[in-house]
């Protein structure tokens, strides 16, 4: 009688312990932005903010949204000298050494300049194609894709950045939201890890569609939370874990994306997986944030061995980039 007490109690403290913790908990008064359903539940609870995922399309995103003074904080000097804290108020957000890692960025910015060279035709054999990188940073993609053939320009919403990147090279480049930006028409716009920062990147899609001419291309890299990696960390990817500080706002998949590009005018017409090129000291912080244990092991090792500078290509199926070809007539919506 006692052991079926004890084993009883142990199943209600289970089954409260599981209450408290389920994170499939329905929202009221959420409406997905892309499906327009409003069976929208918590996929995960972070410190500061919820991550709520639409049932019927699987789109997730932050909740609630950082309000326009914690994004100026959020991206000025420190965000690409550290990553750290920013603020009480804010969580981890930014590049450990964006300016020290720049040519090790630029060996994957090469392969994705190349790929859009060969997709991009120009109305003159003689004029270069015109790209628009939005959320330019440094410059450090458009210095690439100018030594590609690319006439470049950048926009960024950082003061920092473009002042950084105007001292450095003589492309233009704005320094506004991109919904505000005016410009165009362009033969390619690139997103490359930008658009999850929007906190409408549906209307960073349509404001593309308008820049990019009538059978240009738009080139967007973005975390893949369908990819095995994904599944496999949940809470614990660090992409997510940027959502807390307002940095990660809105998360795809392979299929929401294609549908979010579709609904703006594009047509897909190539998806691949987006490794990224990282020094092993990187590597490993990066494998800590998800598993502390394995990634202060790994950080031990390389620096023990004297390989922290030491890089290598990880493609871990995490980040994919969609090249998607703008239609010659956009709905009256768009």
């Amino acid at each position: 009688s006692t052991t079926f007490q004890i084993t009883g109690r142990m199943r209600q403290v289970r089954a409260v312990s599981m209450k408290e913790n389920d994170q499939d908990v329905p929202v009221t008064g959420r409406k997905c932005a892309l499906c327009g359903h409003s069976d929208v539940r918590v996929r995960w609870r972070l410190q500061r903010r919820n991550v709520l995922r639409c049932r019927e399309c699987g789109l997730m995103w932050a909740d609630p949204p950082p309000d326009e003074d914690q994004l100026t904080r959020l991206y000025g000097r420190q965000y690409f000298e550290r990553q750290t804290e920013v603020g009480k108020d804010l969580g981890v957000a930014g590049y450990d050494d964006y300016v020290g890692n720049r040519f090790l960025k630029q060996m994957d910015h090469r392969r994705v300049a190349l790929r859009l060279a060969c997709m991009v035709a120009t109305s003159s054999s003689f004029a270069p194609p015109k790209l628009l990188d939005v959320g330019c940073a440094m410059g450090h993609f458009l210095d690439t894709a100018q030594d590609c053939g690319f006439d470049v320009e950048g926009v960024d919403r950082s003061s920092h950045a473009i002042d950084a990147l105007s001292a450095k090279y003589r492309f233009p480049a704005t320094c506004t939201d991109f919904l505000d930006f005016d410009g165009g028409p362009y033969d390619t716009v690139t997103m490359l890890d930008v658009l999850e920062h929007f906190k409408d990147p549906f209307g960073a899609l349509r404001k593309a569609a308008k820049l990019v001419r009538a059978g240009g291309v738009l080139a967007v890299s973005n975390p893949n939370m369908d990819s095995f990696v994904a599944r496999l960390l949940e809470k614990r990817n660090e992409i997510i874990q940027k959502a807390d500080s307002g940095e990660h706002l809105t998360f795809f998949t392979s299929r929401t994306l294609a549908t979010a590009l579709n609904r703006e005018g594009f047509d897909v017409i190539r998806t691949e997986n987006y490794g990224l090129t990282l020094d092993l000291a990187t590597a490993a912080r990066r494998v800590g944030t998800a598993l502390p244990f394995v990634g202060t092991i790994a950080g031990t090792i390389v620096k023990a061995v004297g390989l922290s500078r030491a890089f290598a290509h990880f493609n871990h199926h995490l980040i994919m980039i969609v090249y998607a070809r703008r239609r010659n007539n956009l709905s009256p919506g768009s």
